[in-house]
């Protein structure tokens, strides 16, 4: 998973943990801390709490990274464009089933698909 994409999280989590069965506490403790600063990075971007201060993400899977290291639920999820940028509006459920709601700036995962689809 890693050699296709090296800012993956799960991919960082998954190989700290199969370091970890395999007793390679080094390589656990790499790719654990690479899966931290990721997260890190994106919280930085922003605090998620409307659009102009949406957290900026390279792939809709970070979303639900933020997301389950928050423990909250995913509820619904919508696309919306807003002041010339492309957001994920995400409705969550924290652990009272309270609902959150999470802006996440979709700019770049938008532009890519764009580009792939051949609609520019």
């Amino acid at each position: 998973m890693l050699d296709k994409s090296y800012v993956d999280i799960d991919a960082h989590l998954a190989a700290a943990y199969a370091n970890k069965l395999l007793g390679d506490a080094g390589s656990e403790q790499l790719h654990r801390s690479i899966a931290q600063g990721l997260l890190a990075s994106i919280l930085k971007s922003g605090d998620g709490k409307t659009a102009a201060t949406a957290w900026k993400v390279i792939a809709v899977e970070e979303e639900y990274e933020i997301l389950r290291a928050g423990r909250l639920r995913p509820s619904s999820q919508a696309e919306t464009p807003a002041n010339g940028h492309w957001y994920d509006k995400l409705t969550a459920l924290d652990a009272k089933d309270a609902k959150v709601t999470l802006y996440f700036n979709i700019d770049l995962v938008h532009e890519r698909e764009i580009k792939a689809f051949g609609l520019t």
